[in-house]
């Protein structure tokens, strides 16, 4: 037996096997005639929920983040977005919630590390989340963060333009156009990052040129998480893994900072 032949029979004996007409390979609706103008739309709602998330709406995010998903599937709909081009056919949603799980055990281990070490401990520390009171932080993992940020973001990066850049350039491709958007994306959202994490402070400083290398970090880090992100997104056939993943992540590190700064740092 073939070491890929191999590779197959235990991948289909962990995740189980997938309904047939959802086997299809991404981007193999390449043929079709590119759809340029919902590209257009799709970024130009990004746009638009960026700002109104960051800066002009910053109370109703979840509700901008919503609207906003609700508006992707119909971009997604009439571009003619197949369901394997998306990330969402039925027949691999079981591989993708295994998958899922599977990270937010390892997310779990990784921070309980980090918290524990004191080496490590200051890497938690976030003066967004000093004055959190339990219920708050429970709130922002629970609800903010899956529908005011992870269902905007994964729909738009890693269903809608990987979709259309796998039509367009196929898998490599696909994952340069999403993780390079998934970058600039950040830039609001780490505008004063220096400022609010002691860590990353320390390490670029407080004025504006630590504010600069601060945001510019962010960008390049977050496309990097971006191209994790398209890699499991690609290797699940599943949306659900790296929506998962983006939760455990930002998630779990809310709960963890909150138990560091009121718990073991008291």
């Amino acid at each position: 037996m073939s070491t890929e032949s191999a590779f197959e029979e235990w991948d289909e004996r962990t995740f189980g096997p997938a309904d047939e007409e959802s086997v299809a390979e991404p981007g193999e609706g390449a043929y079709r005639r590119f759809p340029y103008w919902w590209l257009a739309a799709a970024l130009v709602l990004m746009l638009v929920i960026n700002v109104l998330n960051n800066e002009l709406a910053k109370s109703y995010f979840i509700v901008t983040s919503i609207v906003g998903t609700w508006l992707l599937v119909i971009i997604a709909h009439r571009a003619d977005l197949h369901d394997h081009e998306l990330g969402v056919a039925p027949g691999w949603l079981k591989r993708g919630a295994k998958a899922g799980g599977g990270l937010v055990a390892l997310m779990l281990v990784v921070y309980s590390v980090g918290a524990l070490l004191p080496s490590t401990r200051h890497l938690f520390v976030d003066t967004r989340y000093e004055h959190m009171t339990l219920g708050t932080a429970l709130f922002a993992a629970f609800v903010k963060i899956p529908f005011g940020t992870v269902m905007f973001e994964e729909t738009m990066f890693r269903g809608v333009l990987y979709g259309m850049g796998l039509r367009r350039w196929g898998a490599r491709g696909a994952i340069i156009f999403s993780s390079v958007f998934f970058g600039f994306w950040h830039v609001l959202p780490s505008t004063g990052l220096n400022n609010s994490s002691s860590a990353i402070g320390n390490l670029v400083g407080r004025g504006s040129l630590g504010e600069f290398l601060a945001v510019l970090g962010a960008v390049i880090f977050t496309a990097l998480a971006g191209v994790v992100f398209c890699l499991l997104r690609r290797w699940s056939r599943s949306l659900l893994t790296p929506m998962v993943l983006h939760w455990a992540t930002n998630g779990l590190g809310i709960l963890f900072s909150y138990f560091v700064i009121h718990t073991l740092l008291k």
